[in-house]
């Protein structure tokens, strides 16, 4: 009995919590929406209209002609600091310009044959003021009327907001942002006091944060925090499903927020946000399943733009918008990258506490939030289903086959420069497998072959395009050997920054050496695309894909000084910190201040 108590009444008071947070919310947006005020048409009592010949009716309705000049008086009856006047203009038989005049404000329109809804945005109405709005239209006499006709009006409505009611929706939005804290936090099973401080503290201190940096745009960012912050509590559910430990959770859940947090930031967009949303605006009027472009990575030569991830922003922006829709979708991959290291490390028999600092190293790096700040979107989708799909094959069973297919489609659908990549590391993974050459070895190609023939068709296209066609003036610095040496070592200085660039290669090698299982295949193949890059040109950024394996070496060197106590925890401790600290001011500076970090480290 007393663990059905513990068990139901957990459940029982987040239930009442969402309860009353969805309660409040509707209230508070209750209160915010208008008053609806529509001025009446009637000759009795004392009308607003003034300038008006009676009422009339025809198929459409009643509607009132107005005079050359005429006045529509509103009675002042409480403050209002946001009042919208909405008239509906019929056609009066020519196109006639129509002024509106309210106080010093004044705002012409051409009134044709169709009927116009016309929005005049008024001064601040006070209590027991009235405000005058003046029209006038040039008048025209009409061969079977012999009055002076100005304009025809349908009807005119009045919509009222007042900035008392706007608390209360905020409310609603900070409780609503104060429960997913507290969700959060007690999914981490963080302590008790801790859970509920967390949901008590952290929202206030959240919209404080929010109003000191831009007071005017909080109300848009608190907004987009009640719409993205729910991922957070769902993908501490996944993780927990995935049985990782508490601080990988922790750590995962910390980047997830923080990026979310400031990616939805209203001033901010990433580089080549508006490339993307143009790309998706291509594919919607082409009606094509892949788009042509002349990046400075393949020097100038045709690259094929692949549809998965515009699809998936596609859906997702009909319930949150396209710009938080792609931001969204690269801040979960990315972070999510580091959930599957510690799956690929764990799988190759990794010790919990070296995997542990290899994860939080690589959520931590900050060519992280380089990448999405220059937000290469769909790669970094692709980046995350490449990784899945060496996780699967490492796993060398039959649903980890079935996997790895299944995430090779994915990338092959994705991005070309992510489907070069996998192409070489799986097959290098293969290669290096101990039963190479059996019958289960072999059936292990077939969903990874099959799957991403889906595709053929494209790319079949693509290669015919790349041979019949000339490079464009793209790559506007001539390729020279010396020169791209020198690019290279600024690269990894950038792209590894905290770590020296001098330390990668020494680092890449203690991995080589702890994980034969992996580390091999993964260095030949950033090895392999470094050649490539050398002799041709080409780039398809493999200096993205060395980072976690970086981040293993180094977590191999840290994990012994654990060993000899507080001291060893400490130095190993600082480290991390110092490259999340890093990671953190790149990411701020980024999202606030406009300051944007380096491409070099994401240019080879």
């Amino acid at each position: 009995m007393q663990q059905l108590r513990n068990l139901v009444y957990p459940v029982l008071t987040w239930l009442i919590m969402v309860a009353a947070v969805i309660v409040v919310c509707v209230v508070g947006y209750g209160a915010l929406w208008p008053t609806k005020l529509v001025l009446p048409w009637s000759a009795n009592g004392v009308s607003p209209f003034q300038g008006f010949y009676a009422i009339q009716t025809d198929d459409v309705g009643p509607y009132r002609w107005s005079k050359t000049d005429s006045t529509i008086r509103i009675a002042g009856v409480a403050d209002h600091t946001m009042s919208i006047m909405q008239l509906i203009v019929s056609d009066s038989g020519r196109p006639v310009p129509v002024s509106l005049r309210s106080g010093s404000l004044v705002v012409t329109t051409i009134v044709a044959q169709q009927t116009r809804h016309i929005a005049l945005l008024l001064p601040l109405i006070h209590a027991n003021v009235d405000t005058t709005v003046h029209m006038y239209a040039p008048p025209f006499v009409h061969p079977a009327d012999e009055r002076q006709l100005g304009v025809r009006v349908r009807s005119v409505t009045l919509l009222m907001a007042s900035s008392n009611t706007l608390a209360l929706s905020w409310l609603g939005v900070l409780l609503w942002v104060a429960l997913i804290i507290w969700v959060s936090a007690w999914l981490l099973r963080a302590h008790r006091v801790v859970v509920w401080l967390s949901g008590v503290l952290g929202a206030p201190l959240l919209f404080a944060g929010a109003i000191i940096i831009n007071a005017s745009m909080t109300a848009a960012w608190l907004m987009s925090w009640a719409l993205v912050l729910p991922l957070v509590p769902l993908l501490i559910v996944v993780m927990r499903w995935l049985r990782l430990p508490t601080v990988v959770q922790s750590a995962v859940a910390f980047w997830v927020a923080v990026r979310l947090l400031l990616v939805v930031y209203p001033a901010f967009d990433g580089h080549d946000f508006l490339i993307h949303a143009k790309r998706l605006g291509e594919f919607h009027r082409l009606q094509s399943l892949t788009l042509l472009d002349h990046p400075f990575e393949f020097s100038g030569r045709p690259a094929l733009i692949l549809p998965l991830f515009y699809w998936l922003s596609d859906a997702l922006a009909r319930v949150v918008g396209l710009d938080l829709a792609m931001h969204v979708v690269i801040v979960c991959a990315e972070s999510l990258l580091a959930v599957v290291v510690w799956l690929i490390l764990r799988q190759c028999q990794v010790p919990a506490r070296t995997a542990i600092i290899a994860t939080l190293l690589t959520l931590a790096m900050p060519i992280a939030t380089a990448i999405l700040w220059w937000s290469f979107m769909p790669q970094v989708l692709a980046h995350l289903l490449a990784f899945v799909v060496i996780y699967a094959t490492l796993r060398r069973d039959r649903w980890g086959a079935v996997l790895a297919g299944v995430a090779m489609a994915g990338v092959v659908w994705t991005h070309i420069g992510e489907v070069l990549i996998v192409a070489v590391w799986y097959s290098a993974v293969r290669v290096s497998e101990p039963d190479r050459g059996s019958a289960a070895w072999w059936w292990r190609w077939l969903p990874t072959v099959l799957l991403p023939l889906s595709a053929t068709s494209l790319y079949v296209n693509y290669v015919y395009t790349l041979f019949h066609s000339e490079p464009t003036a793209a790559r506007i610095v001539p390729f020279r050997f010396a020169n791209m040496l020198a690019q290279m070592k600024e690269g990894l200085a950038v792209g590894f920054a905290p770590i020296a660039w001098w330390i990668t290669p020494l680092l890449a090698l203690v991995a080589w050496r702890r994980l034969p299982q992996l580390a091999p295949a993964w260095a030949v193949t950033v090895v392999f695309w470094l050649g490539v890059e050398l002799i041709t040109g080409y780039q398809v950024r493999y200096g993205y894909l060395a980072v976690p394996l970086i981040a293993i070496g180094l977590a191999y060197c840290l994990t012994p000084l654990t060993r000899y106590g507080r001291a060893g925890w400490v130095f190993a401790l600082t480290i991390v910190l110092f490259v999340t600290w890093v990671s953190l001011a790149l990411w701020v500076d980024a999202t606030l201040l406009g300051v944007h970090p380096r491409v070099d480290g994401l240019s080879h």
